[in-house]
């Protein structure tokens, strides 16, 4: 056997997707070349390819025997470790991986991701800082890095880091997405400028995919209609506590339900939303023309996308415009800015008439609330008023980093200082050292000093963050991008949400909840409402003793989570969308 010559077939081989043959030309070569490093490293890929982690870290072990400073198979080496939940031994041999090339991105973003997804975020934005510098040209390392620091709340340098990556890779769909999800969060710009950019995304990757084919669905509106949902959130997420209630109560006489999930791994809930499903189609590793190619083949009438401009999204399947209608709604507080997609689902409150001018889609207003609650089983019970065992009133931000901004700093702050003694309790995942000094420097240009700060850093993904609720007595919204699960969870918990109404969809969500359960006292339309009501709130023991006793009951008896009633109101919009579709010209 000439080696090199089956070695760059059997790279080639990969290449193409056929991974089986490649590795066995490898497999072969190394029987004549026990000694071939190269070979080993490429077996170990072909097993990692399949996910056999233990076949392929025994093929990058017997490579390093070979060659002890393969950087390729030390790297290799270290993801099956990472994807182990080995973080150590990973994180050792991805930092050998570098010393022996440090001007390689790779090992750097491998070893940002393992730091990611164990919560160590000042480490992670090292690490594709790092990598960054090595590959300056590297888009995906500037997303990466962007991304990273968007959860810890460094929006202005994350969106340059989002735009950089652009600039490097124009047709960067994920970085775009990115960028339009973190200019949500922008305190300065307007809903015409946000507009503006999302209609760019449209025209760099939503227009003129391929031809559109006549759609074949039956012309009958009173029919059954196929409805796919797209998500990579049909699993144990805050997606779940409004989405799983639909599927629960649709009829399936009126509605068949598909799901398409953007989820490789499965949970209790992915498995409830699963047994709804007339068809569960699982599109991690599927292209957007094959997600498009299996929407066609499944006949859907309405696809529903619930992901937006968030992470995870597969925007792009709905470019090549699957279904006679498709929709947008719930996971994204604003336009998608695609021509291909008709119709966003809102209600009066989050979008009030005139905001039609700030939408590609067409706005389908829902009676009532835009959305339905059903909390997961699990949820602790209400405890006592923290503050009358405390002695003071505990303030709470559980929001996101992303919604931490000036002016909304300036206005919590306004009402500690007006709430003498009390105290503020921050949690998320993400509260990093390098967040909880930027919490404490910021707050203490404020007035507020370090020990009425009680920052916590925790899981949020099994939902024990709840627990936290019982040791706050009233929480603080956000601007310009509300609470929306956060304020359900909290008011859940009989913890009332103070928000302050914002100018688009993203900063009137928790301002539509409050309508739902029939509490505009909850409402501020200026920064110094804001601060009187929660302030006046924290002052009135009695009253809010009184709330937190009927928060919960008074949410089980509203609108808000009435999910069959919800269900049947949500039907009726399908129905009327596919009424106007059968009745136009359109394919």
């Amino acid at each position: 056997m000439s080696v090199m010559p089956a070695l760059n077939q059997a790279l080639e081989l990969s290449r193409r997707g056929d991974h089986a043959s490649a590795e066995r030309i490898c497999r072969q070569i190394v029987a004549a070349q026990p000694g071939n490093a190269k070979a080993w490293c490429h077996i170990g890929t072909c097993c990692l390819t399949a996910n056999r982690l233990k076949e392929a870290g025994q093929a990058y072990e017997q490579a390093l025997r070979a060659q002890p400073h393969f950087p390729e198979a030390l790297n290799n080496l270290a993801v099956v470790h990472s994807r182990l939940n080995r973080v150590e031994q990973a994180a050792a041999l991805f930092k050998e991986a570098i010393n022996q090339r440090p001007n390689w991105a790779e090992p750097f973003i491998s070893l940002g991701h393992l730091y990611t997804n164990n919560d160590r975020l000042d480490d992670a934005a090292q690490a594709f800082r790092s990598a960054t510098l090595a590959e300056p040209r590297n888009a995906e390392a500037h997303n990466l890095l962007g991304s990273v620091l968007a959860r810890m709340g460094v929006m202005d340098q994350a969106r340059q880091r989002f735009s950089e990556s652009i600039r490097l890779n124009p047709r960067y769909e994920t970085a775009h997405s990115n960028l339009l999800l973190a200019l949500n969060y922008d305190t300065k710009i307007t809903s015409k400028e946000l507009m503006a950019e999302h209609e760019w995304f449209d025209r760099l990757h939503g227009q003129g995919l391929m031809p559109v084919a006549p759609h074949l669905n039956l012309r009958d509106p009173n029919r059954p209609l196929r409805v796919g949902y797209v998500s990579p959130d049909l699993r144990r997420h805050a997606v779940a506590w409004f989405m799983l209630p639909v599927f629960l109560n649709h009829d399936p006489k009126q509605v068949q339900v598909f799901g398409y999930a953007q989820a490789s791994e499965s949970d209790a809930i992915a498995e409830q939303f699963r047994s709804r499903c007339v068809g569960w189609r699982v599109t991690v590793g599927r292209t957007d023309a094959q997600i498009a190619e299996q929407a066609r083949a499944d006949g859907i009438d309405i696809l529903v996308d619930l992901a937006g401009h968030t992470g995870g999204n597969r925007l792009g399947a709905f470019g090549y415009r699957p279904a006679p209608v498709q929709v947008t709604y719930l996971g994204y507080p604003n336009t998608t800015g695609m021509s291909a997609i008709h119709y966003r689902l809102t209600d009066a409150v989050a979008d009030p008439p005139g905001e039609e001018r700030c939408h590609t889609e067409e706005l389908v207003r829902l009676p009532g609330t835009f959305c339905c609650f059903a909390p997961p089983v699990d949820v602790p019970d209400v405890a006592d008023l923290p503050s009358i065992a405390n002695g003071y009133v505990t303030f709470g931000l559980l929001h996101k980093m992303s919604k931490f901004n000036a002016p909304m700093l300036d206005v919590w702050a306004a009402v500690m200082n007006a709430v003498p003694g009390s105290r503020l309790l921050g949690f998320r995942n993400t509260m990093d050292r390098s967040v909880r000094d930027r919490w404490t420097r910021e707050f203490g240009n404020r007035g507020i000093s370090a020990d009425r700060l009680i920052l916590e850093n925790g899981s949020v993904k099994d939902g024990v963050h709840l627990t936290l609720y019982n040791k706050i007595d009233i929480s603080l919204d956000a601007l310009p991008w509300s609470g929306h699960a956060t304020t359900c969870e909290s008011m859940w918990m009989g913890v009332p949400m103070v928000t302050l109404r914002g100018t688009r969809h993203s900063g009137r969500m928790s301002a539509s909840i409050l309508t739902a359960l029939d509490m505009p006292q909850l409402i501020a339309e200026t920064p110094e409402q804001f601060v009187q009501i929660a302030s006046e709130l924290a002052k009135d023991r009695s009253r809010l003793a009184k709330m937190r006793s009927e928060l919960r009951g008074r949410m089980q008896a509203s609108t808000l989570c009435d999910a069959a009633g919800f269900t049947r109101r949500l039907e009726t919009a399908y129905r009327e969308m596919c009424r106007r579709w059968c009745e136009s010209t359109s394919r």
